[in-house]
């Protein structure tokens, strides 16, 4: 037979649902808990009981949705009205005689975070939170207001939902862009319809601070090394150079002026940690005369406040202020392989007497074997002029220093020409070896051609192939220096390179009396140094390196041992 269902939403459904379950379960309730003198109007009649108690009957409950709603209202709409039911219920089962239970229906604010810290926030920049308001009771909870107590300006507030249905939440995002210093800490205020507490404080805590900058601090201005025989050598004396800033301090130049007995550990760029971090600089004084020296370090850096400090050394007491100067014309890049002219005509002598010049090449790559030389004498002769010569072969960083002595023996401090070797070319690869005697050969060659292959392996009988198109040249290889002898260098440069793998390898070809040779390959890709590789190589041994894969620029290694070759130990005639 088919049953009609009344619609959810018709009045005095819930009432009658509710009566009808009250009076199947007083029934039972009866069976089990039998009193001899129940309620007379529970026994005639029960709906009227639950009326009379009516006004005792407080229910504090959320909204319940309407059946034209999704499927997850309806859901909760029927949880709901059980609920409903089995208050109901326990209310009916008084009429057993037993107290009556009422339930009441509450919202319950909880939050994902008991506090909020938000740090070091800098000036003009922001910091944000996102807080989670969640409603853990039975009953929509209406949230009246969210504020920051005192927030100002500095604080704003994105709201979501200002209604949270029992078992969901809603967001508040706190953001805090402070325009003064000092402590920002306050407290978020939410106020609610919990009838446990009402109004909640969630304390913010927040200090704003200024860009973070470095703060050069120096041990001391100044080095005395008291009294020191001439031509000997005093023990060297330290200046610690701090950061108590809170970013990277960025040491930039360290020069001298003055007297030349004065010697530093370091006069190039170098970095200091911030809050406490320190490097170390070494002063050595070396008095070639006794009546005393004295001179002026320099110190420039990224410091705000202090972009230039200076140090005084002292040595003997000090010595005259009219110390010969040293200048000297220095390249900022150069493109190996370069001969390089450096003029250190601009130096001067106060007295007007004449010069001088000693030229120091104080640093250059590894593997680097060339001297400063005279431009007029030749490549064996060290230069005395104000000016010298340099073959720069291998790229990297380079430092020559120049001083000049007066005719009163009187040195003067350096004068310092930093300068970077760097590669203009897609693909460049060095070659340098350890052993003067042995000859090793460097090789780059396209896929699936063996050592000696031509046109597509690239060696000393092969500079040149022709790789590409006939009318262009930047798309071929070129082996730019080919050492007979140690320590090299042996360079092979690729301008503009097509798509493909490129195979580098190294051939002991000769080691007239030296063997196990190491060997160093340098890898450089548009300009930069990519990697640098070392391997030790018997003679008629190759080292298969590994390949430069292009366009994507990155090199794959090959970690297998040098084998012996037994192929051709040439390329074969035209």
């Amino acid at each position: 037979m088919a049953r009609r269902i009344r619609p959810l939403d018709q009045p005095g459904w819930h009432l009658q649902r509710t009566l009808g379950r009250c009076r199947a379960l007083g029934r039972r309730h009866q069976l089990l808990h039998p009193v001899k003198n129940p309620p007379a109007s529970c026994r005639r009649n029960p709906a009227r009981a639950l009326r009379s108690r009516r006004a005792d009957l407080s229910l504090r409950t959320a909204r319940v949705p309407s059946p034209s709603e999704s499927p997850v209202n309806r859901l909760e709409h029927l949880s709901r009205v059980t609920f409903l039911a089995v208050a109901g219920l326990t209310l009916a089962s008084g009429c057993g005689g037993n107290d009556t239970t009422i339930i009441a229906f509450e919202s319950k604010l909880s939050l994902s975070d008991d506090s909020i810290d938000l740090g070091e926030v800098i000036i003009g920049e922001s910091a944000s939170h996102v807080l989670a308001v969640i409603n853990a009771g039975q009953a929509d909870l209406d949230i009246e207001s969210i504020e920051v107590v005192d927030g100002g300006s500095d604080y704003s507030l994105e709201l979501g939902e200002m209604t949270v249905e029992p078992g969901l939440a809603t967001e508040v995002g706190i953001t805090l862009i402070p325009t003064t210093l000092g402590d920002l800490s306050r407290d978020l205020l939410i106020v609610s319809d919990d009838p446990d507490e009402p109004e909640k404080l969630v304390p913010i805590t927040a200090l704003a601070v200024d860009i973070p900058e470095p703060d050069i601090d120096l041990s001391t201005l100044e080095v005395d090394f008291g009294a020191v025989d001439a031509a000997t050598v005093a023990p060297f004396q330290a200046v610690e150079i701090v950061n108590v800033g809170r970013a990277d301090l960025e040491i930039n130049t360290i020069s001298v002026t003055g007297s030349g007995a004065f010697s530093l550990s370091s006069t190039g760029a170098f970095t200091v940690p911030p809050e406490g971090g320190s490097n170390t600089l070494i002063v050595e004084y070396a008095p070639t005369v006794s009546t005393g020296d004295s001179a002026t370090v320099t110190i420039t850096s990224n410091d705000p406040d202090e972009p230039s400090l200076t140090i005084d050394l002292i040595g003997n007491g000090g010595g005259s202020a009219n110390y010969p100067e040293a200048l000297v014309d220095c390249p900022v890049a150069v493109q190996p392989p370069q001969v390089l002219t450096f003029d250190g005509s601009g130096s001067t002598d106060p007295a007007g007497g004449s010069l001088s010049y000693l030229w120091t090449l104080v640093d250059a790559p590894n593997g680097f074997e060339n001297q400063l030389f005279d431009p007029d004498a030749g490549e064996d002769t060290a230069p005395v002029a104000d000016q010298a010569n340099l073959l720069v072969d291998l790229a990297g960083d380079y430092e020559v220093q120049l001083q000049v002595q007066n005719e009163e023996e009187v040195l003067s401090a350096p004068a310092v020409c930093r300068f970077a070797a760097v590669p203009e070319n897609a693909i460049h690869v060095e070659l340098v070896w350890d052993e003067v005697a042995a000859d090793l050969d460097l090789h780059l060659a396209q896929e699936g051609f063996e050592l000696f292959q031509t046109p597509g392996d690239v060696s000393w009988c092969n500079p040149n192939p022709e790789w590409g198109s006939s009318t262009e040249t930047v798309d071929n290889p070129y082996l730019e220096l080919d050492s007979e002898e140690g320590p090299g260098p042996e360079n092979i440069y690729l301008p503009s390179p097509a798509d493909g793998d490129y195979y580098i390898r190294v051939h002991h070809y000769t080691d007239n009396g030296a063997n196990d040779v190491l060997a160093t390959v340098k890898i450089w890709l548009d300009g930069e140094l990519f990697t640098t590789r070392s391997m030790r190589i018997d003679t008629n041994r190759v080292w298969d390196v590994g390949y430069i894969r292009w366009p994507s620029g990155v090199f794959v290694p090959l970690t297998d041992e040098p084998e012996i070759h037994q192929g051709a130990r040439r390329c074969p005639p035209e």
